[in-house]
């Protein structure tokens, strides 16, 4: 499933995306076969973003905080997005509220509310404006999700918090224990979405017409804790609300959170890391091991779920997570070759497709865990015509300056006076030498002054990239 978004907006933010990580810059031609559009309208769009210079060439370079600012603009002419935006963070108000927010007509307010209507059969899910708009849905775990990558795919670092006092919800959810994010870090976007998702249980549960019934057995199996004020201040965004559809709400909520979760066995991850190990020829330390196999569990279980709630493509559903895995391509290929490997283990041990859930993966194990899983272990050469000690006290920067490349290193240091022929230099990933060798073929050693490390990275770099284009 793609981002639900009107094809020139999608059109641009892809646009975006293109010239931000290409390597050289594009031509305007070039930019507008990859694209499908016309040269004038490449010219257009790049002129509106100011990324045309006088002279006619792509400003190319701009960094992230510009892109991000971009991405919003961008987003915010997409009328579906603004209507998706508008109900989801401003819920429970009627159409005339609505349609005279975004500047709109009645009659085009509903033809894109049709629209959303048409993505949420899919969930079983409908959106009704009328008397003050609710949303039914027949399975409320897959619309949760569908809600979920509805705020990130239409939120970006820099999206205000729209949701009035969307601290009174959060409150109540954190109170409860029930504030649980998906990730460790909790995103603007993610305080929304669970805002949201509240919000729309309790609009749903103080009206008759569509309240569900919460049983008495309900309520004492789970123990929810709803103080007065707690109700007056969320009274103050929901007026219909009262203690008991906020209670209602809140174990509904409840529920949707902890609905029969299905559990990734720990044979299974077991057996992950044994073949990734077996296929990438290393082995994980025993201390770590563990910790490894209890958060892989904890998150291939969520995604098992959201195979079957949500099984559709993702990719590019979030710049956070985009970049993320961009920013580790750019660096070193072989984290993300690594990472596609693991990955390909884990839907054969799992009999699911995780690809569709690539970028939010790979963004969430190494948040989680540590991208050492996926950062490959080189075994590394220094030659220098100094002697050993200028070997030592390189040694340090040198290994900092691989880390960052996101290399691990495995170093052996030789003065060159010991080097020579019979050295066995086809043992190693990687030869650095601040001095040319005497040898017949020396295409793949790295000549670079070792006290520079930026003549050390663009050597590597240029080593990496070589390797890969082959």
């Amino acid at each position: 499933m793609k981002q639900l978004i009107e094809r020139h907006i999608q059109r641009k933010l892809q646009l975006i995306d293109t010239v931000y990580f290409s390597k050289e810059a594009p031509s305007i031609g070039e930019l507008a076969k990859y694209l499908d559009v016309s040269e004038s309208t490449i010219k257009s769009d790049l002129t509106q973003f100011n990324l045309l210079a006088d002279n006619g060439s792509i400003i190319r370079v701009f960094d992230r905080d510009r892109r991000m600012d971009l991405y919003e603009s961008i987003v915010n002419d997409s009328l579906i997005s603004k209507v998706l935006r508008m109900l989801f963070m401003n819920p429970g108000r009627q159409a005339e509220y609505y349609s005279d927010t975004l500047s709109i007509s009645r009659a085009n307010f509903y033809k894109q509310v049709n629209l959303l209507n048409n993505r949420l059969k899919v969930y079983g899910a409908r959106i009704i404006v009328n008397d003050g708009y609710h949303i039914i849905a027949d399975d409320e775990r897959a619309f949760r999700f569908f809600v979920f990558f509805s705020f990130v795919s239409t939120s970006t670092e820099n999206s205000p918090i729209i949701v009035e006092n969307v601290h009174y919800f959060q409150d109540i959810l954190k109170k409860n224990n029930l504030g649980v994010s998906h990730f460790n870090r909790v995103d603007s976007w993610e305080r929304s979405y669970m805002a949201s998702i509240l919000a729309i249980f309790i609009i749903r549960q103080s009206n008759k017409k569509t309240e569900i019934e919460i049983t008495q057995e309900q309520i004492m199996k789970s123990p929810i804790n709803v103080s007065t004020p707690d109700v007056n201040r969320i009274r103050t965004v929901l007026t219909s609300a009262t203690y008991k559809s906020i209670l209602e709400a809140l174990i509904e909520y409840k529920e949707v959170l902890t609905d029969a979760p299905q559990s990734i066995s720990s044979e299974q991850i077991v057996e992950l890391l044994e073949r990734y190990e077996l296929e990438i020829q290393q082995t994980f330390q025993v201390e770590k091991r563990q910790l490894m196999i209890d958060t892989l569990i904890d998150i291939f279980s969520v995604v098992k779920n959201l195979s079957k709630y949500y099984p559709f493509d993702t990719k590019g559903s979030s710049i956070t997570m985009r970049d993320f895995m961009n920013e580790y391509r750019i660096i070193n290929v072989d984290v993300i070759n690594r990472f596609n490997t693991f990955l390909q283990i884990a839907t054969e041990v799992m009999g699911l497709d995780l690809m569709l859930y690539q970028e939010m993966l790979f963004y969430w194990i190494v948040i989680s865990i540590g991208d050492y899983l996926f950062v490959p272990r080189k075994r590394i050469l220094f030659i220098s015509r100094y002697n050993e000690k200028h070997l030592d006290f390189c040694q340090q920067d040198l290994e900092t300056v691989l880390r960052i490349m996101k290399i691990e290193p495995v170093i052996d240091l030789m003065p060159i006076k010991r080097f020579n022929t019979d050295t066995k230099i086809d043992r190693y990933d990687l030869i650095l030498s601040d001095a040319t060798l005497n040898i017949e073929d020396d295409s793949n050693i790295i000549y670079k002054p070792f006290s520079n490390s930026i003549l050390i990275v663009e050597g590597i770099m240029k080593s990496i990239n070589t390797k890969d284009d082959q």
